[in-house]
């Protein structure tokens, strides 16, 4: 019925639909009582939808209050035997890890879609997919690393464990240090990184080099970056719950009104 409203509403110049337009529409429909049992089913269907939203908003917020305890060390992990770790220390990025920034790649090494020799990731500055633009038949960067977006929404960071290929400005964090790059993904993502330039906006090696960040023990690194991967699970999966239920309300809806 939407298609045939959309259809009739095509003027020349542009959209529209008068009253004789929709009157002359013929549609289907049942009796009441099966009105009335589709209509609450569907209901019902959004009714999980927001819950599922409210969920994930909570789980959202949830995190967001935990790093806040964490990182202004409000909170803090304990070791197998119950004593505290080591103090945290301060130090600027650039004498944590090595930066480096994403270059060009030739259009033959990229291809859109996963296959057997195009198995690379190409990652951009994008805060979709987590940057994912492509794939390469070749790489750049074999180990463990955190990325910062250098342009447009600036300094978001993601963990990398895989081979991968940079483009566009990415700036790419490589450890000086034996550390847990989930726990520094997090940590970069609390500071408030600016632009410094003029123009568009954009984020240099040597700007981000100058953040100082605080860091405990590889230990509690990595007690705390498993604590948070945990809540991202659980929103990811809030996340696509929210997808599968969505989707099966448009099957739904096609399967009805066809």
């Amino acid at each position: 019925m939407l298609f045939t409203i959309q259809r009739l509403s095509q003027g020349v110049a542009q959209d529209n639909l008068n009253k004789e337009k929709l009157s002359n529409i013929k549609f289907l429909f049942p009796e009441l009582a099966e009105q009335k049992k589709i209509a609450s089913f569907l209901t019902e269907v959004d009714k999980k939808i927001s819950q599922l939203k409210n969920k994930k908003i909570l789980l959202q917020e949830y995190k967001k209050g935990m790093m806040q305890q964490i990182f202004s060390q409000e909170l803090r992990f304990k070791d197998v035997n119950g004593n505290n770790y080591p103090d945290w220390e301060e130090k600027k990025l650039g004498d944590v890890f090595y930066v480096s920034a994403g270059g060009d790649i030739k259009k033959d090494n990229v291809k859109k879609s996963l296959t057997d020799i195009f198995k690379y990731p190409i990652y951009a500055n994008s805060e979709k997919s987590k940057g994912l633009y492509g794939y390469s038949d070749i790489f750049k960067i074999d180990y463990k690393c955190v990325t910062v977006t250098g342009r447009g929404s600036l300094g978001i960071a993601n963990a990398r464990y895989n081979k991968f290929y940079p483009i566009v400005r990415l700036l790419v964090l490589k450890p000086k240090l034996n550390l847990n790059v989930s726990f520094f993904e997090n940590t970069i993502n609390q500071l408030r990184i600016f632009s410094e330039s003029t123009g568009v906006p954009q984020l240099t090696a040597p700007q981000i080099s100058s953040y100082k960040v605080s860091y405990p023990c590889k230990e509690e690194q990595t007690k705390i970056a498993n604590f948070l991967s945990a809540i991202d699970k659980k929103i990811e999966n809030v996340n696509t719950q929210i997808k599968n239920t969505q989707q099966f309300k448009k099957g739904l809806l096609q399967q009805l009104f066809v």
